[in-house]
């Protein structure tokens, strides 16, 4: 089960970066053997992994490449959590409002 999951995710990494090609026209991600078996502790017990190998030709531009896509994913979540905390004090400040009303009072500025 491990080893196919790992096989997918290879597999997906490869044909994100199939159009991605070195200065000298070669792909930049290939698959490169397999790497030597090994034990991996999971909770049901020892399983014994044979996890195909790939070598990259530009290490660097997928690092970089991951970089990106991680600082925009955090970008995004800053500001979805800004919108949901500016969404809570405004609904906050309108029931506050709404129950000064029932009470007669005047609202407080601001």
């Amino acid at each position: 089960m491990i080893k196919q999951e790992i096989e997918a995710e290879l597999s997906s990494l490869l044909e994100r970066f199939e159009n991605v090609k070195t200065l000298h026209g070669q792909r930049a991600a290939v698959r490169n053997g397999h790497l030597p078996e090994r034990e991996v502790l999971i909770a049901a017990g020892p399983v014994a992994v044979d996890k195909r190998g790939r070598r990259s030709l530009c290490v660097e531009s997928l690092f970089r490449h991951a970089q990106r896509l991680r600082r925009e994913r955090l970008r995004m979540a800053r500001q979805r959590y800004a919108r949901q905390q500016i969404e809570r004090v405004t609904h906050i400040q309108s029931e506050m409002r709404e129950f000064d009303g029932m009470l007669g009072r005047q609202p407080l500025s601001g």
